[in-house]
């Protein structure tokens, strides 16, 4: 690839690809208002995150208004991963477990522990002491007590192995696990459940966030819960590098009593600057709308097509089981 220019892609043969994949594009790429802002602000300064800027406070600010009431604090990082990894301090320091629940098939990041925390990733055979797994919303009757009967029984199989646990990590669209959707009194019964455990709840909308299932910007929101922590990463800068951890203040400054938080190239003047063009264009082209627009056109020719189409007679049977009750979209632009 060569060239990008909205949702298409350019290879170096000159062929144009429709690029329905990609989940760091949000506002398309090449977008003339991100690029731009970029430039000149690494025109003008670009250093690193010790130095206070406006651009960061305004980001943080921006982002901080999004949330529901109650997550207050946002730290700056370069990445998702570096986001997961972070709420993973925050909350071994303010809960004192040592013990990870995470949604089977999942994903949350690159590092050592990240990888521990991505079952998606794991080898044969591999299975970390300290990390115990619950399943994804599949098909019907999901409700609050089958998400806490799953976060109960990950909980229980921690204490066996001697472990009690710090967070639970569910991607809120459970996308590295299929894209499933889920009723929103599923996901008070995985927060309810988290919080009976002893452990903080953290919301992971690295991939589904930034308004690829609405207006709301984040899927937790549309379900109307609280999660102690929320980590974005992916699209935030669509395409330069930065991640954010939102949290409450109690948790930070509980973690500042012994600890020192400091990342490089988090929030530099350049990256807040791609973060604020990012967030000003899903809003002045309402990107958000058109993305519930075109996934809800995009479910009804799919449905008609699978009326039609041999390969649905083929493996109807196997999916009917297991589809979800709604659709999401993830897209470009």
């Amino acid at each position: 690839m060569v060239e990008g220019d909205g949702p298409w892609l350019v290879a170096a043969d000159g062929r144009r690809y429709l690029d329905a994949y990609n989940n760091v594009a949000v506002v398309g790429h090449g977008d003339p208002v991100v690029t731009n802002r970029i430039t000149r602000q690494l025109n003008r300064l670009n250093t690193n995150s010790r130095y206070l800027h406006a651009g960061i406070v305004e980001l943080a600010e921006r982002l901080l208004a999004t949330m529901p009431d109650g997550l207050d604090t946002c730290l700056f990082t370069t990445s998702g991963t570096e986001a997961n990894e972070l709420a993973w301090r925050l909350a071994t320091e303010a809960t004192g477990g040592d013990g990870a629940l995470i949604v089977e098939r999942s994903y949350h990041g690159t590092t050592k522990w990240m990888a521990d925390l991505s079952s998606n990733e794991w080898p044969p055979g591999h299975r970390p002491s300290r990390v115990a797994r619950f399943p994804a919303p599949r098909g019907p009757g999901q409700d609050a007590e089958t998400a806490s009967r799953g976060v109960r029984d990950a909980t229980a199989d921690l204490a066996e192995r001697g472990h009690r646990p710090a967070l639970l990590l569910a991607d809120s669209g459970f996308t590295s696990e299929g894209v499933h959707d889920a009723p929103a009194n599923w996901f008070h019964g995985l927060a309810d459940a988290t919080r009976e455990a002893g452990a903080l709840y953290l919301a992971d909308e690295v991939q589904i966030g930034y308004g690829r299932t609405g207006p709301l910007l984040w899927r937790f929101r549309q379900a109307e819960v609280t999660p102690d922590f929320v980590t974005l990463g992916k699209p935030m800068g669509a395409g330069y590098p930065i991640g954010a951890m939102i949290t409450r203040r109690e948790l930070v400054d509980r973690f500042a009593e012994k600890y020192e938080y400091f990342s490089t190239f988090a929030a530099t003047p350049a990256a807040a600057a791609a973060g604020l063009a990012v967030l000003d264009v899903l809003a002045e082209r309402e990107l958000p709308q058109q993305a519930v627009e075109v996934g809800a056109h995009l479910v009804d020719r799919l449905a008609a097509l699978a009326e039609t189409s041999p390969c649905w007679v083929r493996c109807a049977a196997s999916v009917s089981s297991q589809a979800s009750t709604s659709w999401l979209l993830t897209a470009t632009g």
